[in-house]
């Protein structure tokens, strides 16, 4: 009996769910903490531990003014440091600085909103349900959390560390510690950072002024630091954008290294010019007449011979090859002419240094900017 057609035709695989596929977690190698836990002086009748344990019914968050490690990170920065050398991985303020409102039940996450809308479990059902955020719960036993991700490259690169924090001025500090960088820097990932502990002065709801550790993030480069993170990213850009070529690398020849006196090092000789030795000198006539001074004390010369200029006027030095390459590319007249000036004087160019192409082509990207602005005038017109 024949086989149906549709027997030997692919079967459709799935292989990505739905709402599952899509979600991504940043891996996690370990917990960096502001403060300890401390047991409660009247024990829990919740409590299912030794009386040496504890856990959330049991023992409260006391805050320190350093930051509590574990053993891999104090190895390198010490038992308890103040300051600690970070990285964040990525540029989502979503994905390094996660915040909500969340509310527990012992170490149970129960509910977590933004302050429209939150997920909450639904204890009947088993399920979690949405409902209108805020709720009563506010202020009361539901607080603003956040949770800072960031590497630390000097410990390991394998994941992140999660620091948590429930104090509103951390959050506003940090949310602007992220936005200030931005606009110094241009960007925030795999910028390195600082991570600091400082003693501030908090106002409470109550009215009362405390001394309380807070969190800072900085940046420790200079002026020159800034110019360089910007320049690279702005040549990147560029570079992505244009897409130009660079030239092959010169080739180096065998007569140009010294293999036993430099030590590796590429020296290239210079041709000079072979010694030139005086001619043998030879006294002279002692019968020869010199000329005198006349009354006034000045020599007699030939009428024929003339004074030596000594001196003579300054003649201006010739135009570099880089200034004679930009003039030839902003007087281009067309994009055409244009670019094949910047393929035959600039690409092919081997003479050339880095950084002298680099600013031949910020010529070129501006007369082509101009060329094409006014073909686009002409058009309009």
């Amino acid at each position: 009996m024949a086989k149906p057609l549709d027997w030997y035709m692919a079967r459709p695989e799935h292989r990505r769910i739905k709402g599952i596929s899509d979600v991504r977690r940043m891996p996690r190698v370990g917990k960096i903490r502001c403060g300890i836990r401390v047991k409660k002086s009247k024990p829990d009748q919740r409590c299912k531990h030794e009386q040496s344990a504890m856990c959330g019914y049991c023992s409260y968050p006391k805050d320190t003014d350093t930051f509590i490690v574990p053993p891999e990170v104090a190895k390198v920065f010490g038992e308890n440091p103040k300051e600690l050398d970070i990285v964040f991985p990525v540029e989502e303020d979503e994905e390094i600085f996660p915040q909500s409102l969340r509310m527990y039940k012992g170490p149970r996450l129960f509910c977590h909103g933004d302050g429209r809308t939150a997920n909450r479990i639904d204890e009947e059902k088993g399920t979690m349900s949405v409902i209108e955020c805020p709720c009563e719960y506010y202020n009361v036993s539901c607080f603003p959390r956040a949770s800072l991700m960031f590497l630390m490259p000097k410990v390991t690169v394998k994941g992140a560390y999660q620091l948590d924090t429930g104090s509103v001025n951390n959050i506003f500090t940090i949310n602007s510690s992220l936005q200030y960088l931005r606009f110094l820097l241009g960007r925030v990932a795999f910028v390195p950072l600082t991570l600091k502990r400082v003693p501030r002065s908090v106002q409470t709801p109550d009215g009362k002024v405390v001394n309380k550790a807070l969190l800072a993030l900085e940046f420790n480069g200079n002026i020159h630091d800034v110019a360089r993170l910007r320049q690279r990213d702005m040549v990147q850009q560029i570079m992505a954008d244009e897409k130009l070529a660079l030239p092959p690398a010169p080739e180096v020849s065998d007569e140009e290294v010294h293999d036993e006196e430099d030590r590796g090092e590429t020296v290239i000789v210079e041709d000079t010019p072979d010694t030139i030795l005086p001619e043998t000198l030879t006294p002279p006539d002692v019968s020869t007449e010199f000329p005198l001074p006349d009354e006034e004390g000045e020599l007699p010369f030939a009428p024929d011979e003339e004074e030596e200029d000594l001196f003579p006027e300054e003649v201006g030095e010739p135009p570099s090859a880089y200034d004679q390459i930009a003039n030839v590319l902003r007087s281009a007249k067309n994009e055409t002419a244009l670019e094949e000036s910047f393929q035959a004087r600039v690409v092919k160019n081997r003479d050339l240094k880095p950084m002298e192409k680099f600013g031949l082509q910020t010529i070129y990207l501006e007369q082509k900017r101009a060329l094409s602005g006014g073909h686009d005038k002409k058009k309009r017109k």
